[in-house]
């Protein structure tokens, strides 16, 4: 018989030999998309051509979306076995090669069944946990369980087994052949992995609040428990774990780690604020007790000890903490490192620290605990906020720490960063015109501007020019050698000449009624959507800059609640709209007098509306997706299409039958319509049972005798 189809590999398949076939299809389809249309003229294969053809197709409303690719995200957990690191970042496990730790070079990434995270309704889908032992990486991926994956070939690592965890796998720590997973409200899951293709739950003992953390010394699970501080467990038996004691404490209890008797605790405040690290007795298991404690100056999410020195990763830009704790009774810091966006994690080999946080993984130097220093980082694109893609390029600003990223999407499946540059304050929105990016960059104390960058060469981007911006900068629009940039805080529409790259200059501006968020041009009309994300109402204002130096208002329409985004097409405005949350669809062909036409209800916020022909993107912020509007009849917008991203959707550009989603902790999620895969469809000549048919039926395959 012969089997058709057209699909991706799956990690889950009924019976191997229906996953060896599902993985032949893809590599067979790479080579298959290497010789069709588009190969390149010298005969070389590049399956990354058949791709971006099929993406960059004059498709004007792509439909029936789903995930294609995806790029950066937050970092959570990180080992150190040998020459490399592992670390999650978004929904991927990335490997990294840090021989040398001042240049870490990214060598291998998995996705982990990223298409069935997003199935979820969970928006936390980042890995959380990792433990590597010799070739096998033990990954908790939080909704999809405990993954086990072999990376004896770091350049390609693959999955070889699965399990499911009640509730979220959160932690993990390997001992011999047992796992033993922190899993939530699903307590201390024990795993027998010795055979790692089938990986089972054998044991399980409940905690008092979720388990967040577990370290695992001879036959003793240590658990951070939240609430319930920290949980000492019998895992003698592994089918069946107990509890003998337990220490509580004021706070949450996020991570530890165990040195000899003594375990080291992470806590965060109850109002997440603070944090300390607290120094806990265990040579009795049955009663553990605190015997000495340090402030941290935010929520303490990660601790590793090393010698007389623990090292803590806390929520707040001083990131890693570096903690004497020779004498247990009195800790104390004596040194610490920013860290963009705060730390999630920490491993310390020799001297080097490796902290997972917002700004991918950062590699730090702590020979001299006193001064400790970054060094290096990996998969900088840890927080998107907006993007702005110019043919195979996709400009992206993003991190707590305000970087403008560039990335290559030649190949949709598989964006790659290319290069960035650090922004003064918060990179919050970008507009790029031929070889200049024009960056939205908020600030506080008023010192909020627009950075001039260019980005001839992607791989070096530079910034030429700057002026600051009075009251903020949330968005920018670039109309020839004008830039429009909308500010909250009192800045309200500032128009920029930017014929000058290394010298733009303020030539105009204009106080709407309420804060300005977000701005579009078209011609000699600027439209600015007013009203903070949590005001009660807001405005579309229409703004006549035929004379740049003096734009006047000359028409407004009142929104149900703040207007965050505006897109104009034509004669018709679409507006974003929050508290309720929705989209306006605003008829502008009177600039003097603007009027709803008609709304839709979202699921969420909306916080990125981007019209193509008769459909609105809109991005559904907190409620975690992309709404696909038909608004053919604007008077009566309905939603076609939900599309769940990883985490919370802001920005969103379309370009030819691609979907780009800035998607805030899930980096840069690309979607594309279904019928246009990477893979192309191919045949294979294979003699297969009934019960192996049935099993290539399930998983989409058509079965031709």
């Amino acid at each position: 018989m012969r089997l058709q189809g057209l699909m991706t590999p799956r990690t889950s398949l009924a019976g191997g030999a229906v996953g060896a076939v599902a993985l032949s299809f893809a590599l067979l389809a790479a080579g298959a998309a290497a010789t069709a249309p588009g190969t390149h003229s010298d005969g070389s294969a590049r399956s990354e051509v058949a791709a971006q053809d099929a993406l960059a197709a004059p498709i004007s409303e792509p439909r029936d979306l789903e995930i294609v690719g995806q790029i950066g995200g937050q970092a959570l957990a990180v080992d150190v076995e040998g020459d490399y690191a592992y670390f999650g970042v978004g929904p991927s496990l990335a490997i990294a090669d840090v021989r040398d730790p001042s240049r870490p070079v990214l060598v291998g990434r998995l996705r982990l069944r990223w298409k069935e995270l997003v199935a979820t309704s969970d928006s936390s889908q980042n890995l959380s946990g990792i433990d590597v032992v010799g070739t096998t990486a033990y990954v908790a991926a939080w909704a999809d369980g405990l993954q086990v994956i072999d990376v004896s070939n770091v350049l390609a690592p693959r999955l070889v087994g699965a399990v499911a965890i009640t509730d979220r796998a959160r932690d993990v720590h390997v001992v011999g052949t047992m796992a033993y997973v922190a899993a939530g409200d699903g307590g201390l899951q024990v795993v027998d992995a010795s055979d790692a293709s089938v990986p089972r739950v054998v044991g399980s003992v409940a905690t008092p609040f979720p388990a967040e953390a577990v370290h695992v010394v001879g036959t003793t699970a240590y658990v951070a428990a939240l609430n319930a501080g920290l949980q000492v467990i019998d895992v003698g038996i592994p089918t069946a774990p107990r509890i003998v004691g337990c220490v509580d404490m004021l706070g949450f209890a996020f991570a530890v780690h165990v040195v000899g008797t003594t375990a080291y605790l992470a806590i965060g405040d109850e109002h997440f604020e603070d944090g300390s690290l607290q120094v806990i007795d265990v040579s009795d298991r049955t009663s553990p007790r605190i015997v000495g404690s340090v402030e941290t100056p935010g929520v303490a999410e990660g601790v590793h000890v090393v010698g007389p020195t623990a090292y803590v990763a806390e929520r707040s830009h001083d990131g890693l903490q570096v903690i004497d704790v020779g004498d247990a009774t009195a800790p104390r810091i004596v040194g610490s490192v920013a860290t963009p966006g705060g730390a999630n994690g920490v491993h310390v080999v020799g001297t080097t620290a490796y902290v997972p946080g917002y700004a991918g993984l950062m590699v730090i130097d702590v020979r001299d605990a006193a001064a400790p220093r970054t060094v290096g980082t990996v998969d900088r694109l840890g927080w998107a906020n907006a993007v702005h893609v110019v043919e195979t390029m996709a400009y992206v600003t993003g991190n707590i720490g305000g970087d403008f990223i560039a990335i290559n999407v030649s190949d949709p499946a598989s964006p790659r960063i290319v290069g960035s540059v650090e922004t003064p304050g918060l990179a919050e929105d970008v507009h790029v015109v031929g070889n200049t990016a024009y960056v939205a960059d908020n600030a506080p104390g008023y010192r909020s501007s627009l950075q001039v960058i260019d980005v001839s060469a992607p791989a070096a981007p530079r910034i030429v020019g700057s002026v600051v911006t009075p009251g903020g900068a949330n968005d920018v629009y670039v109309d020839g050698t004008t830039a429009y940039v909308a500010g909250w805080d009192g800045g309200g529409l500032t128009v920029i000449d930017v014929s000058d790259r290394a010298s733009p200059r303020i030539v105009g501006s204009a106080i709407p009624q309420g804060p300005a968020s977000a701005v579009h041009a078209v011609g000699t009309t600027a439209y600015v959507a007013t009203g903070h994300r949590n005001s009660p109402e807001g405005l579309l204002e229409v703004i006549d800059v035929s004379d740049a130096s003096a734009p006047r208002i000359v028409g407004s329409v009142a929104t149900p609640g703040g207007a965050t985004e505006v897109h104009v097409v034509g004669t018709m405005a679409y507006v974003a709209n929050r508290f309720p949350h929705s989209l306006q669809v605003i008829d502008v062909s009177d600039p003097m007098a603007p009027r709803i036409l008609g709304a839709v209800l979202t699921q969420g916020p909306v916080e990125g509306v981007h019209v193509v022909g008769t459909t609105a993107y809109v991005t559904n912020g907190y409620a975690g997706g992309l709404h696909v509007i038909d608004v053919s009849d604007a008077t009566a917008p309905r939603i076609v299409e939900t599309v769940n991203t990883l985490d919370l959707p802001d920005g969103v550009h379309v370009v030819g039958s691609a979907v780009y989603v800035a998607d805030w902790r899930g980096g840069l999620v690309v979607l594309g319509p279904r019928q246009s895969r990477v893979f192309l469809p191919i045949a294979m000549d294979m003699s297969f049972d009934e019960g192996q048919r049935s099993a290539a039926r399930a998983e989409g395959l058509r079965v031709v005798d």
